[in-house]
């Protein structure tokens, strides 16, 4: 059989009433939060995160939490409520316990919240807290809950052992629903409270010289880069994915402050940029421990001679 493959060399021209095919991006389930019918409460505690608060105080004897949900009409809702040992005590939708955003600029839809905990330790004293978020997409509801907040008064002594990280996003992460840019000119910011310490490891030496005509080593700039781990203990996945998912890692502005007394110098609001991770879980445990690794971010221990 001899087969020709011959050009049309009269095509069929489109016109009204002809199908052709739009390639469009499709919409994600609005409510996608993944859970299982098991109960954990048999087997482990919730986790909580410590919160401290002084009002009128420095700002780093004071925590803050986000809280940031995108709509995809008009028509639909998201609500933040406030609770105290399992009551709730507020619907946020003012600058009451915080900052509320019912959408930028830029962004409309978006729906956000910044709870600043010197407010709720002044109008409600310490306890046990959560934000519950309910939201409505689509006609499709649910209610996501925060991790609990442990809410102290701020003292030395009650935030020893413990590391608070602060990334601003201005950025878009690839992947994440939520566009970060240009919602606030500084960065929508993403706030945690961990266990574990901040230390400066292996601090970089670098030299950049040469030798002139008599084989004498001389100087041109040298350098020293401070490298610094942040060790994470016994973080839940929310934590973790602050972290893993680059929420704060890939933040345009990071800041550290560590609070335990007996580390080697004190470290406050701490600019770094993040480099690494050293992330080995362990089977069987939802609670794992992460290190990150970060270098300063202004490398200006330096001397330069030309």
């Amino acid at each position: 059989m001899i087969i020709h493959t011959l050009n049309n060399t009269n095509p069929y021209g489109a016109r009204s009433g002809i199908n052709s095919k739009i390639t469009v991006s499709a919409i994600s389930s609005p409510l996608s939060v993944l859970k299982n019918d098991f109960c954990y409460c048999a087997s482990e505690c919730n986790y909580i995160e410590t919160a401290f608060a002084e009002p009128l105080g420095e700002d780093y004897k004071n925590d803050r939490a986000s809280f940031l949900f995108q709509k995809l009409s008009s028509s639909d809702t998201i609500v933040f409520d406030l609770y105290k040992d399992g009551q709730k005590i507020a619907t946020i939708s003012d600058n009451t316990y915080g900052v509320y955003y019912d959408g930028f600029d830029v962004a409309p839809l978006y729906v956000g919240f910044v709870l600043e905990w010197e407010k709720v330790i002044d109008l409600h004293g310490a306890g046990m807290y959560q934000v519950r978020t309910k939201r409505t997409i689509l006609g499709v509801s649910d209610e996501l809950e925060s991790v609990i907040y442990r809410l102290l008064p701020y003292s030395d002594d009650h935030a020893d052992k413990t590391v608070k990280i602060v990334g601003k996003q201005t950025g878009n992460i690839k992947g994440n629903p939520l566009d970060f840019t240009g919602l606030l000119p500084d960065g929508w910011a993403f706030y945690v409270r961990v266990d574990g310490w901040l230390k400066l490891v292996n601090p970089t030496y670098i030299q950049d010289n040469y030798l002139d005509s008599n084989d004498t080593r001389l100087q041109i700039q040298d350098k020293i880069v401070s490298n610094y781990e942040v060790n994470i203990l016994q973080a839940p996945a929310s934590v973790l994915n602050l972290f893993l998912k680059g929420f704060i890692s890939l933040a345009n502005d990071i800041s550290i402050t560590d609070y335990n007394l007996f580390n080697v110098q004190i470290y406050r609001d701490l600019k770094l940029y993040t480099q690494d991770f050293n992330y080995e879980p362990i089977m069987n445990q939802r609670r794992q421990d992460l290190v990150v690794l970060f270098s300063e971010k202004t490398e200006d221990t330096k001397i330069r001679n030309f």
